[in-house]
């Protein structure tokens, strides 16, 4: 895995993360948020999980690159998945074997459990 592999798949992450947080109306900021919005721990937890998660899934993640998208859509799927949101690894069209590449992908991230962000009183993102 280089660097530019895991950078590519936290910047999916990262992006999907903040497409779905909502402030404490409910109402979207994703569209107002970056990278230089997110704390430091943030993105050292977010960074230790997508390493640990593409060093789990080397060879689904082969598969997935040859078959369904890159690692900026992989890294936004881990997201979706973990925090089991209507789509993710699962919802994709080769996801009819829950013991293929999609479906070991799903119970992996699953393990994981959710994370979710949120704006801290210093106007940066955190993680739970």
């Amino acid at each position: 895995m280089t660097s530019d592999t895991l950078n590519q798949f936290e910047a999916g992450y990262v992006t999907c993360l903040q497409w779905v947080m909502t402030d404490a109306d409910g109402d979207p900021v994703g569209d107002d948020l970056s990278f230089d919005d997110m704390a430091p721990e943030a993105l050292d937890e977010i960074h230790a999980d997508c390493e640990a998660f593409l060093a789990d899934n080397e060879s689904d993640m082969d598969w997935y690159l040859a078959n369904i998208g890159d690692h900026r859509s992989a890294g936004h799927d881990f997201y979706l998945t973990r925090n089991r949101h209507g789509a993710g690894f699962w919802d994709r069209s080769f996801a009819t074997d829950a013991t293929g590449p999609l479906g070991r992908m799903t119970d992996s991230a699953k393990v994981y459990g959710t994370s979710d962000g949120y704006i801290g009183y210093d106007g940066l993102v955190y993680v739970t």
